[in-house]
């Protein structure tokens, strides 16, 4: 049958449809003998389709809008997908198909659809080693090629044809392709972020594959920007996703209104009907074209991200480079609008997913965290060039509040995470996004940013507002009198780590001048400590495993110690640069932490949006309007009630001196110290920069007045005797007088 088969194939007159009709009924048969049991059949097998293909591909060339040569294929690729074969045949497919690469590349034509088909299909079998190095690899004497590296071969000299026709026709199959290759042959644990046994074979094919797939990325560049693009076959059957962020579900936030919760403390963050409309995303009509080339690079942007968490662990860096490398290149071509929609589908929901996955497994980040912390510093740092780009250019804003509201709220998740590292690095981010991107924002983008910041302090302190709301004001019982806390001590926790919290506990708690520097922690000593509180309508004896309702110490901590980082970016965004600042707030703002971005309020475009009245005020001040300094000062007023809130309860701070286990009472005057300190220097620069015209004697008179005849329940309460005006009293006065204090 194969020598009729290729007599058929060398007959010169016989009409290419013979060929095709006798081709689709001997090409089955084939495909059954090449799974039989006998070796020696099932090659036999394989050499004939090798030889036939072999012989039509070099005497007859494919015509325009035929696709014979796809059929010709087909066999291969059932082979393999189906998985009719063992592993001796699949490695000679491999090398049939590499062979007829070689020697005919420029016929194969609309062949390559299959063809990638096939390879996509191979089956990379895992070789574990017993000397594993950190690389990844064993011993050097047992590193050997692995035998589908020459596949990458046939992704050369597909690349490589200048046949844009043919390119279109099998791109999706070639990036799928690759993308598998990317993504390894281990499918990745549910405890940890890798498998240890990484395999020899995945690390071979990972980097070839992400090279190539940056060739992929260039010759969509150069085919978009033809006059006319080929249209791409498939590409109407992606579907280019409509979904940005999760709703924050298991966010701390949502946390607080559950129905577990005995005590409902409700988020006071609102977006008004007109900041709602703002949030619109890109539309994917703007953006999409007829050829489907759009929809080409969309995948090629999915399959990356969706391969950094899949990728072998010692690779995912490069993967990292690549993926951003993509998306800064794609905001030239094919423009920003393409940019934001896959930052905000593709890039930002893939590090939520990160961040959830961690919340539910906290030993995953014991392997994840350095590429969590790089892909997270590429994030910010892309979107703030994005913004920069955006307001320079004067460019449709559509999108671009959307993709700063859902950073920040990506933040926020970071920052209530139980990891030190991870909690750290959202105020780091948010610190670099606010320092680097502010002077260049509108006052749209510093909403949705004040907002943003608003959250991330109300974050921060909800482990400690559920412990509080269980003890009354000047109460002395510490096991609480709204309900009952309990404390539980687990054996689940390292020594270095029991030594870290106290350290931690320590900078939250106590004041410097407290602090001891040296205090022992052996292993016996090493506990974990959760409070769990009942509901006062609960009885005391019940089983605590029916009690939901817990808060971890570790969270105390971890939440106090990111609100010291928020407060600390809040005051050098406010007053970076002031000509007095007192011996706190010289240790609080950083030196230098703005000077890469400002210099003496010389904006990134050109302190335009700044009055020449305004050009002496500390930090960030001149670009705030009324409304979001307004917005920040927020945070210090609930920072500093918490603070002093915690202070009246004398029954709390001795449970947690308890648990802490140190020698002098907890307390927050260090925080609430530094809140006031704050909030009050940020009105005293702003009257003290006020305009003359505006800000005169009777004016001030008659602020005075009005605020001495308000009634103190009106007014916020921090203490026994202590009334300080938040930002609503401002709001409350009429215009001039309100533009006078918060211009």
């Amino acid at each position: 049958m194969a020598d009729v088969m290729l007599r058929c194939s060398r007959s010169r007159s016989r009409p290419l449809l013979h060929i095709m009709q006798a081709w689709n009924i001997v090409a089955p048969h084939f495909v059954e003998v090449a799974c039989h049991k006998d070796r020696h059949v099932s090659k036999k097998a394989i050499a004939s389709i090798h030889d036939v293909l072999t012989e039509l591909l070099t005497d007859k060339s494919e015509l325009h809008h035929f696709n014979f040569n796809e059929s010709l294929f087909k066999p291969f690729e059932s082979l393999l997908r189906l998985e009719l074969c063992d592993e001796d045949v699949q490695d000679q497919v491999v090398t049939s198909i590499c062979e007829i690469v070689e020697e005919s590349y420029t016929n194969i034509k609309s062949g390559w659809r299959p063809l990638f088909g096939t390879l996509r299909a191979v089956r990379v079998h895992r070789q574990k080693f017993e000397n594993m190095d950190d690389t990844g690899y064993g011993d050097s004497s047992e590193r050997t090629e692995h035998p589908t590296a020459p596949v990458f071969d046939v992704f050369e000299a597909f690349l490589n044809t200048e046949n844009v026709a043919v390119f279109s026709n099998a791109a999706i199959d070639c990036i799928l392709c690759l993308l598998k290759f990317v993504k390894g042959p281990v499918e990745p644990d549910t405890n940890c972020a890798y498998s240890v046994g990484t395999t020899l074979q995945a690390v071979d094919l990972c980097l070839p594959a992400l090279d190539y797939l940056h060739r992929c990325h260039k010759i969509l560049s150069s085919i978009y920007n033809m006059p006319t693009s080929p249209s791409f076959r498939g590409s109407q059957s992606i579907k280019m996703s409509t979904k940005g962020l999760s709703p924050p579900s298991e966010s701390p936030i949502q946390e607080l209104g559950s129905s577990e919760t005995f005590v409902v403390l409700d988020s006071k963050i609102v977006y008004s009907p007109e900041e709602m409309e703002l949030l619109k995303p890109v539309c994917i009509e703007d953006i999409d074209d007829e050829s489907g080339i759009i929809r080409v690079w969309f995948l090629l942007l999915e399959g990356l991200t969706g391969s950094v968490t899949t990728c072998p662990r010692h690779y995912q860096p490069q993967t990292l480079e690549l993926l951003f490398e993509v998306l800064r290149s794609v905001n030239q071509t094919p423009g920003p609008q393409f940019a934001v929609y896959s930052i905000s589908h593709l890039l930002l929901p893939m590090l939520q997913s990160w961040v959830r996955r961690g919340r539910q497994s906290p030993s995953f980040w014991d392997t994840s965290i350095a590429n969590f912390k790089h892909a997270c510093g590429l994030t910010t740092d892309l979107i703030v060039d994005l913004i920069s780009y955006f307001v320079k250019n004067n460019s449709c804003l559509d999108g671009v509040y959307l993709m700063i509201k859902q950073l920040v709220d990506l933040l926020v998740e970071c920052i209530g995470q139980t990891t030190e590292a991870v909690s750290r690095l959202g105020c780091s981010c948010i610190r670099h996004m606010l320092l680097s991107a502010g002077p260049i924002l509108t006052h749209e983008m510093w909403t949705f940013a004040c907002k943003g910041m608003q959250q991330a302090v109300e974050t921060s302190l909800h482990s400690l507002k559920r412990l509080m709301a269980c003890f009354h004001p000047g109460s002395d019982d510490f096991m609480g009198d709204v309900g009952q806390v309990k404390v539980a001590a687990r054996r689940d926790i390292k020594p270095m780590d029991y030594f870290r919290l106290q350290h931690l506990a320590q900078q939250v708690f106590l004041l410097e001048c407290q602090r001891s520097p040296n205090f022992d922690v052996n292993e016996e000593s090493s506990r974990s400590f959760i409070f769990i509180l009942y509901p006062p309508e609960v009885d005391t004896t019940m089983k605590l495993d029916l009690i939901h309702t817990r808060v971890h110490y570790r969270n105390i901590v971890l939440g106090l110690l990111a609100h010291q980082l928020l407060i600390q970016t809040l005051g050098t965004i406010l007053l970076y640069g002031a000509q007095s600042q007192t011996e706190n707030e010289v240790q609080a703002i950083a030196k230098g932490s703005m000077s890469s971005t400002l210099s003496l309020h010389d904006s990134v475009n050109g302190s335009s949006n700044v009055s020449t009245g305004e050009s002496s005020l500390p930090g960030l001040l001149p670009y705030l309007s009324p409304k979001n300094l307004a917005l920040l000062l927020e945070c210090f007023v609930d920072s500093y009630q918490t603070a002093c809130e915690f202070n009246i309860r004398p029954g709390m701070k001795f449970l947690l001196q308890k648990v802490a286990k140190l020698d002098v009472a907890v307390n927050m005057y260090y925080q609430a110290c530094m809140s006031f300190t704050f909030y009050s220097h940020t009105l005293l620069e702003l009257c003290h920069h006020a305009k003359k015209d505006n800000l005169n004697v009777e004016l001030v008179k008659g602020i005075v007045n009005k605020l001495s005849h308000r009634s103190k329940p009106d007014l916020p309460l921090y203490g026994d005797e202590d009334v300080v005006p938040s930002s609503d009293a401002a709001d409350n006065q009429p215009d001039d007088v309100k533009d006078t204090i918060l211009k």
